[in-house]
């Protein structure tokens, strides 16, 4: 959206999602709303399905002119997730002047921290995930001119390890650490006193389990 929330405020942020509160209601289909962001989902497989998709955008459009919040139709893009579907329409929405323009289609797009990719495979985000780890270790090591096995644990939890787990139950499970030197990784996870990522991806997952069936998620939108 063009409109946003100022920094620091806070009031300002309660008061703008009372006033955005009831666009999921504008349209059909799955929306999700979080701060200034939003997203429609929709199963396009015919011709039909797509007038059905652009006619939501259409009311988004309505809705957003209705109460002056302007969405950021330049920024607005288009994500099909289905690698075998030819089925890749066009879409268009009404830009800041009240023009309709068409929106771009994207092979991948970050969301809340989570790179998507049109195939589902979570390639990007993982080699991103990856990166950052490495350049955060990189980091320690060229920060410290001695680092004991407790200060490394320490600075590993701390800073380290909730780059690799962030949001596990979305992308995991799939390929996470490609290269180690010297000890190979079970010997290093032993010496350090370190369960493996994927025992804890796998206890990520029976924690996000126990919330669904003690109805302990929170959900926007």
């Amino acid at each position: 959206m063009v409109n946003g929330v100022p920094q620091g405020s806070v009031l300002g942020p309660v008061l703008f999602l009372t006033f955005i509160n009831d666009l999921p209601y504008v349209v059909e289909g799955k929306v999700k709303v979080f701060t200034d962001d939003c997203k429609v989902y929709f199963k396009v497989s015919s011709d039909y399905e797509r007038c059905k998709l652009q006619e939501n955008l259409d009311r988004l459009c309505e809705w957003s002119d209705m109460w002056k919040l302007k969405f950021n139709a330049a920024k607005c893009e288009v994500l099909h997730i289905n690698p075998d579907n030819d089925l890749h329409y066009r879409y268009t929405m009404l830009d800041e002047s009240g023009h309709f323009i068409a929106l771009s289609t994207v092979n991948e797009e970050r969301d809340l921290g989570v790179t998507f990719e049109s195939n589902l495979k979570f390639e990007k985000h993982i080699s991103d995930m990856y990166n950052t780890a490495q350049r955060v270790l990189s980091l320690i090591h060229h920060s410290f001119d001695y680092m004991d096995q407790d200060m490394f644990l320490t600075i590993y939890k701390s800073i380290v390890l909730p780059l690799l787990e962030y949001a596990t139950c979305v992308w995991s499970p799939y390929l996470l650490v490609k290269h180690i030197c010297h000890l190979n990784y079970e010997d290093r996870l032993r010496s350090l006193g370190l369960p493996t990522l994927e025992y804890r991806r796998d206890r990520n997952d029976m924690i996000q389990v126990y919330k669904a069936l003690h109805e302990l998620m929170t959900s926007t939108g």
